[in-house]
């Protein structure tokens, strides 16, 4: 596992040559080692440890909020980074972190208030864009979502789920042309998005393009057997294209997996479950 912020390097350079700093970094250097060998809970101790040799450092505070949060322990993981805010009230990537764990616990406006206090300290930072776009996108600010993932890709383009967050949000303004651009870069970046070959799937059927939906379908069902609704549009589709057997199989898995699919018509949906 590797870490998903600031680096070793930084972590050690922030602490003064002292003992006591000397013997807070070998701590640092035994959580990293732990953390690759995915050993949370060794990893969570010595962070600890050196927490309590150098308490005032924000960077450890901010590293051991991501190996809690990566964990589950939420609320935990939110102290530390606001430990983290509190010694460097300008670190930026803390506020995404807590935004991205009240979005969560459910608390929206919490959650949008830190990505923009993020962007407000570092408008670079594409995360903080995409997050943001992201939550705007599931409140159905489909333009201001549009803008702020867009933003988020021109910063870094090497992201699969901005591009798959994008093209979710087309689909929520019938841009069909968007989805499938989108979506296809989405795939090219992390071919294992079972949603985002189904959303890819369902733009291309909008669009009449039969054979390839069906490809879609078939890829997204392999990644994620058990989506019914998957099965229940690829059953459509196969039903259109006069396949009527494996048509009846598919809409059978689907009722199977999902007892409300009983019509005999497929679903067609742009929005994915958040």
């Amino acid at each position: 596992m590797k870490f998903a912020a600031l680096t070793l390097t930084i972590l050690l350079a922030a602490l003064p040559r002292t003992t006591a700093a000397e013997t807070a970094s070998e701590h640092i250097l035994r959580a990293e080692a732990l953390v690759e060998k995915n050993d949370l809970d060794g990893a969570i101790r010595e962070f600890r440890s050196a927490i309590r040799l150098k308490p005032e450092v924000a960077k450890i505070h901010f590293e051991l909020g991501i190996v809690l949060k990566t964990k589950g322990n939420l609320d935990e993981a939110l102290s530390e980074y606001r430990q983290a805010i509190r010694i460097e009230p300008k670190l930026a990537e803390a506020h995404v972190n807590i935004g991205s764990i009240l979005d969560t616990k459910g608390d929206a406006g919490g959650a949008e208030q830190e990505y923009r206090k993020a962007i407000r300290l570092k408008p670079g930072l594409a995360q903080a864009h995409a997050n943001l776009g992201s939550l705007l996108r599931k409140k159905g600010n489909l333009d201001e979502a549009i803008a702020e993932l867009r933003e988020a890709a021109r910063l870094d383009n090497t992201i699969a789920e901005t591009h798959r967050e994008l093209g979710f949000a087309y689909g929520l303004k019938r841009d069909m042309d968007g989805v499938i651009t989108e979506l296809r870069e989405a795939l090219r970046l992390n071919p294992n998005m079972p949603e985002a070959h189904s959303g890819l799937a369902e733009a291309l059927h909008a669009e009449g393009k039969l054979e390839a939906a069906i490809l879609e379908y078939r890829e997204a069902i392999q990644l994620k057997p058990n989506a019914a609704l998957a099965h229940f549009n690829l059953a459509g589709c196969l039903r259109e294209k006069g396949e009527t057997k494996e048509a009846a199989q598919e809409y059978d898995t689907a009722k199977r997996l999902d007892p409300r699919m009983q019509t005999s018509a497929p679903i067609i949906v742009t929005k994915p479950k958040p």
